[in-house]
């Protein structure tokens, strides 16, 4: 039974003195003697990922998707600023990529109208009779796009630092 406990004893001490050699140089730095590097290892353990020839991953985004959503934000908007009783819309809905409003009266519309032009300068908004139909041009549709593919990119990019990588290099290819 004593060799036994002897030979945990030894087991337990050896790990503990290779752990100190190898902690060594994260604990004490540039202060090790010189003679350091030639009997032990001399640089640290790396903290966080060391990848080596990099990853390549292609992804892509739903652009039509984001008009969409950037549509439902509009609805928001109005459904918010016509929380008066008094003030009514009898239609809010989106259809291909328009939304359409229609009010009980023409303040309301332009009540409407404004909400769009203040807020959502890249959306075009155009009124007939009680209906404003709110949709995104070609120049709109552009933004709404670069827009969404940013905050994408901004996003992966976040989540890629998150891990630990020093270098990341997330760019935008073609046109998503």
């Amino acid at each position: 039974m004593g060799g036994v406990s002897r030979l945990w004893l030894t087991v337990v001490a050896s790990l503990v003195v290779l752990s100190g050699i190898f902690l060594a140089p994260n604990l004490f730095g540039d202060n090790l003697p010189g003679w350091w590097s030639k009997a032990f290892p001399a640089r640290g353990i790396r903290l966080g990922l060391d990848l080596r020839g990099g990853v390549f991953i292609q992804l892509g985004v739903e652009t039509d998707r984001s008009v969409g959503r950037r549509l439902d934000a509009v609805a928001t908007s109005i459904k918010e600023e016509f929380d008066d009783p008094d003030a009514s819309i009898r239609e809010l809905e989106i259809r291909d990529l328009t939304l359409i409003v229609e009010t009980e009266n023409a303040e309301d519309l332009v009540k409407a109208q404004r909400v769009v032009e203040r807020r959502f300068e890249e959306l075009t908004s155009e009124a007939d009779g009680n209906t404003l139909r709110v949709f995104a041009q070609h120049q709109g549709m552009a933004q709404i796009r670069e827009d969404s593919i940013e905050q994408v990119r901004q996003v992966i990019e976040n989540r890629v630092l998150d891990f630990g990588l020093v270098e990341p290099s997330i760019t935008k290819l073609g046109e998503n």
